[in-house]
């Protein structure tokens, strides 16, 4: 599979606790400390998220999000392909662009392949309350190929547990997400989608349901 999963819900392949911008000035380095092993080190500017101007107050060292990348992809002989990744961040308060107090985050991710079976967890979370969710669970389990028909084919069952910032009511959501992705030929696959919110953010008392169709074409 070229994609490790097709899941649409933004729990399951973002940083949705993430309290900085992502759009802004930034710098970072990378070193590989061995073949499986980066390192990345960086800074991200937030208060000229619309890039439209560089000015001597923007490398104010009070204004920047600094933060930290690992990631670690041994190879365990009888187990298959890991991916161990981690994240941490810390931003601080800028009052004037409404950023009233400071946010400290990370984001880990592991994965482990079984043969033609993988399975992913992700943990996110956040200090403060810049966002919507300040902490996210999420369980993702995939089997490749379920019928000997093409590599591109996987099905895919997720779980999710998020729990909302201190200004929301309701403490917590709950849903699950399953699909089933059909390949065509190598270059082209069609997900047919379903997700089941049985315990919703803002409504314990309804359940909800969203379906759809994923078309992919690779170059």
């Amino acid at each position: 599979m070229r994609d490790i999963n097709h899941f649409n819900n933004l729990s399951f392949f973002k940083n949705i606790t993430q309290g900085h911008p992502i759009s802004d000035f930034g710098t970072y380095a990378t070193y590989d400390f061995l073949p499986n092993l980066s390192v990345i080190v960086g800074a991200q500017n937030q208060t000229r998220y619309n890039g439209h101007a560089f000015t001597p107050t923007m490398y104010d060292n009070d204004e920047w999000t600094k933060f930290l990348y690992l990631s670690y992809s041994p190879h365990i002989t009888d187990y298959g392909r890991t991916n161990i990744s981690g994240y941490v961040y810390h931003s601080p308060k800028v009052e004037n662009k409404g950023y009233n107090e400071t946010a400290d985050g990370y984001m880990i991710i592991a994965t482990q392949h079984l043969g033609k079976f993988a399975t992913s967890i992700k943990v996110n979370s956040s200090s403060g309350e810049r966002m919507l969710f300040e902490r996210s669970y999420n369980l993702m389990l995939m089997y490749n190929d379920p019928l000997n028909r093409n590599e591109m084919d996987q099905i895919g069952l997720g779980f999710v547990h998020n729990r909302l910032t201190k200004k929301y009511n309701r403490k917590i959501e709950r849903l699950m997400e399953a699909y089933w992705s059909f390949g065509i030929s190598d270059k082209m696959t069609i997900t047919p989608d379903i997700e089941w919110y049985y315990d919703p953010a803002f409504d314990k008392n309804k359940n909800a349901f969203v379906s759809g169709i994923t078309f992919k074409i690779y170059f």
